[in-house]
């Protein structure tokens, strides 16, 4: 997907030259990156925006030592509101950004606690409290195997569970900026993506906001359209099941009503004030339309600087994905449950009978363990 020329995210928010802009600004500003997960699990019961669910982007990285010490570095030196977030965190909050580590990083992070909080001019303690809120936003793998492919020359022993975790999951890359990555062929994002990630996490939110209100707002307001036709039409049938010199009687008094100038004006009040409840329905549409186009144009522009930082896509075998979706998943999952979720990933099988092989797979790779309900779980 490629972004207009010379545009930018930010640019995109100057395409608000209409007449609800302000209205925009607020709506915009009001909707946090964080109801992500919550709007896509609504909009997944909306089947008339499930297609766009789809569409989305997520980035999933091994992070690196080095950008967790930035990390906790920022929250112990820099940050000045307790409920600050970078926004790495922000994207990852919004499962925009999946971030994957090998165990190996929680003893690495631990031994060097210490010398993080001497250089932020805070305390072991302080770093220790931080390391255990932002682990929180971390899915731990232990690799299965720390070797390279053959002929690649290991340049750091201590960066092979982060290349293994990658590989064995199925990751984009690993996030760093350490250069022995490239060195070793692993896949790496070594320039900062995190401004593109929030930018797209923000653009997605609101406008899947946006798709949701509109799809209420019409549903409240053609309901309640509706709701007013069965009134007429009842009362229509109760005037055809009248007497007809009674129906006459009826027919010429409202002849008469019309006549009548009081009457009139009655009847025009009657309409105004319709048309007075419509009006906000089709401005809360329009509304929703063209926020719609805004974060559109924003989540264009978002993605394409996002994927020209990704390396090329690696083909993930069914082993890979089961690996990934019972980590994030962290429960016990049925073999269709995993099925239908790597069918939603995009993984397409050949075999014949595909939960025959699914179990075959995770039985061999002595990496899951199966309860008593036949449910896995990555050990």
């Amino acid at each position: 997907m490629e972004s207009p020329k010379n545009l930018t995210v930010k640019d995109a928010g100057t395409l608000e030259g209409s007449p609800l802009g302000g209205m925009q600004a607020r709506l915009a500003s009001a909707i946090r990156s964080d109801w992500l997960p919550m709007l896509q699990e609504i909009s997944s019961q909306i089947p008339e925006l499930a297609p766009f669910l789809s569409e989305y982007l997520q980035v999933r990285v091994v992070i690196d030592a080095n950008v967790v010490h930035k990390e906790l570095q920022w929250r112990l030196q820099s940050r000045r509101k307790a409920d600050a977030r970078t926004r790495l965190e922000e994207a990852a909050i919004a499962q925009v950004l999946i971030l994957f580590a090998p165990t190996h990083l929680d003893s690495e992070i631990q031994e060097h606690l210490a010398e993080i909080a001497a250089r932020s001019g805070s305390t072991v303690e302080a770093a220790e409290a931080e390391w255990k809120q932002f682990r929180s936003r971390l899915h731990f793998y232990t690799p299965r195997s720390l070797s390279l492919g053959h002929g690649i020359a290991v340049v750091d022993p201590d960066d092979l569970p982060y290349i293994a975790a990658c590989h064995e999951l199925g990751a984009h890359a690993v996030y760093s900026r350490d250069k022995h990555f490239k060195q070793m062929k692993a896949p790496v994002i070594s320039v900062a993506i995190d401004a593109s990630l929030q930018s797209y996490s923000r653009a997605t939110t609101v406008r899947l906001a946006a798709m949701v209100g509109s799809t209420f707002t019409i549903t409240v307001g053609t309901n309640a359209i509706e709701a007013a036709g069965r009134k007429i039409g009842k009362a229509f049938q109760f005037f055809r099941r009248l007497h007809p010199l009674l129906q006459i009687a009826i027919l010429a008094g409202l002849v008469l009503a019309f006549t009548n100038r009081n009457l009139r004006k009655k009847f025009a009040e009657f309409f105004r004030l319709l048309a007075k409840f419509a009006r906000p329905v089709f401005e809360a549409v329009l509304l929703m339309a063209e926020q719609f186009q805004i974060e559109s144009m924003k989540i264009q522009i978002a993605e394409s600087e996002i994927r020209a930082l990704l390396p090329r896509a690696r083909k993930r075998s069914a082993l890979t994905h089961a690996r990934a979706i019972c980590l994030l998943r962290r429960k016990p999952m049925s073999c269709a449950e995993i099925e239908t979720q790597m069918k939603a990933e995009g993984y397409v099988s050949s075999a014949r009978d595909f939960p025959a092989y699914l179990t075959r797979i995770l039985r061999e790779s002595a990496q899951f363990n199966e309860d008593a309900h036949g449910r896995w779980s990555l050990i």
